[in-house]
């Protein structure tokens, strides 16, 4: 069975909450492309993340112009596609 986007969700959402942490989604009632997921470590530790399906889980103009921005402003904007992916993220955020 193919693994899904609300799979990937439901993982990180897990290891964020085994590591004292917080998972939020963030509607993009106001603007568009801006990264829908905020992960919230203990010691001032987050990250915007964007979660894309793993087969065919495509990037727009505009998400793209949001990573850079929030990542050329010292923030950790990325995408998680996969499992692993949630992985790194989350020992990159723990380190």
């Amino acid at each position: 069975m193919a693994t899904i986007e609300s799979d990937i969700e439901k993982y990180l959402a897990k290891l964020v909450k085994e590591a004292g942490g917080v998972y939020l989604k963030i509607p993009a009632v106001y603007m568009s492309g801006i990264p829908d997921r905020l992960v919230l470590l203990p010691e001032g530790k987050m990250s915007f993340v964007e979660l894309k399906r793993p087969i065919g889980g495509k990037r727009a103009q505009l998400q793209k112009y949001w990573n850079k921005k929030l990542s050329d402003l010292g923030y950790l904007a990325c995408y998680v596609q996969t499992k692993d992916e949630a992985d790194m993220l989350m020992k990159r955020l723990l380190k």
